[in-house]
């Protein structure tokens, strides 16, 4: 299974704004950028991934393939959230990393939407759980 290239290149575009902001006072922006740089760093890990929708087994390409088939499967009256669904990817495919990614995840959604004013010991953190995660997810 071809690794995509593109997840990778993302997240490692993200992991070098975070680096960059990590010298400035936007503490936020630190922490959201880690968040989505490990983001693309586990959608890398995980991708191409064989799973089961439905009762039906299928290699999924991309994440935004298994979204497809995956939110079309469930009939929950509302929208399937994506952050939802990579979550529950990590927890299954990545449970060495899974309570490192929904922290940092938790970290980084009350920065960006309850309160921009984060203390820098919550970057140095968010700067930590990437760096912990992307070791997890680069093929040595």
């Amino acid at each position: 299974m071809a690794k995509n290239k593109n997840s990778l290149d993302h997240a490692d575009h993200n992991d070098k704004a975070c680096e960059f902001l990590a010298m400035s006072p936007y503490s936020d922006w630190v922490v959201t950028t880690a968040f989505y740089s490990s983001l693309h760093y586990v959608l890398y890990k995980m991708f191409p991934l064989k799973a089961s929708i439905g009762g039906k087994t299928d290699e999924f390409q991309t994440f935004e393939d298994y979204y497809i088939e995956y939110s079309a499967s469930i009939n929950l009256g509302r929208p399937v959230g994506k952050h939802s669904s990579i979550t529950d990817l990590v927890e299954t495919n990545i449970p060495k990393i899974a309570a490192d990614y929904n922290k940092l995840k938790d970290i980084s959604w009350t920065a960006r939407y309850n309160d921009y004013k984060v203390d820098k010991l919550f970057s140095r953190e968010a700067l930590r759980l990437m760096k912990k995660i992307k070791g997890e997810c680069i093929d040595p």
